[in-house]
């Protein structure tokens, strides 16, 4: 490990993530980041590429907060193969000038910059690191490769849950002590909410307002979630929205139309405030195929909003059956069927209010972001 440059400095960390795309990575990248004490750490940001018009908000955000955010290249990617190689190499060059400019004390990749880790190698940087957020089973063979091949290269691993860290040893052949687990957290005082015990227990529910939130992918399932409402028994009623963009927005649409749910399901887009989002919501629904950890549900928990959700990986590293939430078979339209008809018929509505009261007091204990970027800066200062 080469040493770092003054250790009478604050730490000079860079984010180096592929842009700014909306994303529970991005989030917590960019809540950890405005937090750092500046004092011991001078944070900055570096995206491979432009960002899209949908994140320029988190952009202001960063700037805001005093972090310097710089981009590499345009968001305009050529068509032809020769052209996109060309484009990496650039964008590769165009990071090595930065790096050696800047002289970081840690470089911290993520998702698909995690490729570029020799490249902080080659500029000197003292200590490279990665945090991995999902279980990546839809990452592109190469792209995995990439990552094994450039192992040498990260000086530690962080894991944003336990689940996180088997699929990495799994995946990346990485030994267990170089991976640090270290959960997700979420800000409490901007999704904190009372729970008031009318808003779940009044009788009778007339509309039960469902709600999911993610991005459009195969991996968040919203597609079983819509297949399930379909089969909900006609006597139940209810609105549910669907918030977020993503590759399956026309799919989803089709099945929602298909199914004639056009007037009971709403595709709402991306939600600028979330907190206000889920405070409409009666129940968050959560059928993800896999999942890393799942920030929603921590920031429904923080809201005091009910969550069903799929039995799987991370999640249940969050909710327990029963306890603070509901968990279904993941992957499975009739169990989430069943489910939800167990929540919204035979659940009463005082163990729907115990769930949320334990779901939010998990979520204080021990995902709070403060206990988060704690556990971050502590690990800079020991990996440097």
């Amino acid at each position: 490990m080469k040493k770092r440059q003054s250790h009478n400095q604050p730490l000079k960390v860079v984010c180096l993530t592929p842009h700014l795309f909306i994303g529970g990575a991005e989030r917590l990248m960019i809540d950890i980041f405005s937090r750092l004490d500046r004092q011991r750490f001078q944070p900055q940001w570096c995206c491979l590429e432009g960002d899209s018009n949908d994140s320029a908000n988190w952009r202001r955000e960063l700037e805001r907060a005093g972090i310097e955010v710089v981009v590499l290249a345009s968001d305009q990617k050529p068509k032809q193969k020769v052209g996109r190689l060309w484009r990496l190499i650039v964008i590769g060059w165009r990071l090595w000038r930065y790096l050696r400019k800047n002289r970081p004390d840690i470089v911290q990749t993520q998702l698909f910059a995690d490729v570029y880790r020799p490249i902080a190698w080659l500029a000197g940087v003292p200590t490279i690191i990665s945090v991995e957020h999902n279980l990546d089973y839809d990452e592109p063979t190469w792209t995995r490769l990439a990552k094994i091949i450039s192992r040498w290269s990260v000086n530690g691993i962080i894991a944003v849950s336990k689940a996180v860290k088997q699929d990495i040893i799994q995946r990346y052949h990485y030994s267990s002590n170089k991976i640090e687990v270290i959960y997700n957290g979420v800000d409490l005082d901007k999704f904190f909410q009372p729970i008031a015990r009318p808003s779940l227990v009044d009788q009778p529910q007339l509309i039960w307002r469902l709600g999911a939130i993610g991005r459009l992918t195969r991996q968040k399932g919203f597609d079983l979630l819509i297949k399930a409402l379909a089969k909900l028994p006609k006597a139940i009623h209810w609105q549910c929205s669907i918030a977020g963009s993503g590759p399956q927005a026309g799919y989803l649409n089709d099945l929602i139309t298909k199914f004639g749910l056009n007037n009971q399901i709403k595709l709402v887009g991306l939600q600028t405030d979330v907190p206000k989002f889920l405070a409409s919501l009666d129940l968050l629904i959560v059928p993800s195929r896999w999942e890393g950890l799942g920030l929603v549900i921590l920031e429904a928990g923080a809201a005091g909003v009910p969550v069903v959700a799929s039995q799987i990986d991370g999640i249940v590293e969050i909710i327990s059956q029963r306890h603070n939430g509901y968990l279904v078979e993941a992957g499975s339209v009739n169990q989430l069927t069943k489910g939800l008809i167990d929540v919204l018929t035979a659940v009463s509505p005082d163990e729907r209010l115990t769930w949320a009261i334990n779901l939010q007091q998990t979520v204080k204990e021990k995902f709070s972001i403060i206990k988060t970027v704690e556990q971050y800066q502590n690990y800079y200062e020991q990996i440097s």
